[in-house]
C-alpha cells in the first residue's frame, strides 16, 4: 500500500523524504521513534477500513501524535465509501479522495488536488535556498543516531545564544541525496 503512494507523492515533490515502519515489526515506543515523528513535515495517512475500525499503532499513536504537535496531516482515502465513518472516528479533516471522480466527474483530478496540497505544506527547492542564503554561518551536526535527542539539545543551546542566531545547523534529517 506504500509504495503506490511513495510514488505519487515522489512524482509531485521528488525532494521529499519518506519516512515508514514496517508495521509487523511493532510500533517502536521509545524516545527516538516519537523524535523522528517530530522532525515530519506532513503526515500522510492511508485510509482504509483497517485504519477507521480497528485498533492501530497508525491512528492511535502516529496520527494522535501528529494531532497534538499540530503536524500537517494528509488523509488519503485508498477505499470508497469510507468518508463519513473517517470523520465520524478522526475529526473533520480534510482528506484527498481517489475515488472522488467516480461519484462526481466535475471534481477536479485526485493527482491536481494531491500536487496543490504538497506545494503548500512541503518546503520547495526555491523557499530553501531563500532561508539558506539568509544565514550568515553554516554549522554540520555529526552524531550517532541513538543521540539524536542530544544533538537537538545542543542545537536548542546555540540558537537561544543571541551570537549564534543567524548560524544554519545542518544534521542528517535535512541531507538530501546528491
Amino acid at each position: 500500500m506504500f509504495e503506490p503512494i511513495t510514488e505519487e507523492i515522489l512524482a509531485i515533490a521528488d525532494n521529499a523524504v519518506i519516512w515508514y515502519y514496517d508495521p509487523a515489526q511493532g510500533i517502536p515506543e521509545d524516545e527516538r521513534f516519537f523524535a523522528d515523528l517530530s522532525q515530519m513535515q506532513l503526515f500522510v495517512i492511508p485510509v482504509t477500513a483497517k485504519f477507521i475500525y480497528q485498533d492501530n499503532p497508525a491512528r492511535t499513536v502516529e496520527f494522535q501524535y501528529a494531532i497534538d504537535h499540530h503536524i500537517p496531516v494528509l488523509p488519503l482515502m485508498q477505499e470508497p465509501g469510507l468518508e463519513q465513518d473517517f470523520n465520524r472516528v478522526c475529526g473533520d479533516l480534510q482528506f484527498l479522495d481517489k475515488y472522488a471522480a467516480q461519484t462526481d466527474p466535475t471534481t477536479l483530478p485526485y493527482e491536481d488536488k494531491l500536487k496543490k496540497f504538497l506545494s503548500s505544506v512541503l518546503v520547495s527547492d526555491e523557499l530553501a535556498r531563500r532561508v539558506r542564503a539568509a544565514f550568515d554561518a553554516y554549522i554540520f551536526l555529526s552524531y550517532r543516531k541513538k543521540d539524536r535527542a542530544y544533538a537537538q539539545q545542543i542545537m536548542r543551546l546555540i540558537h537561544a545564544s543571541e551570537f549564534c542566531r543567524d548560524i544554519a545547523i545542518w544534521y542528517d534529517e535535512f541531507l538530501t541525496p546528491g
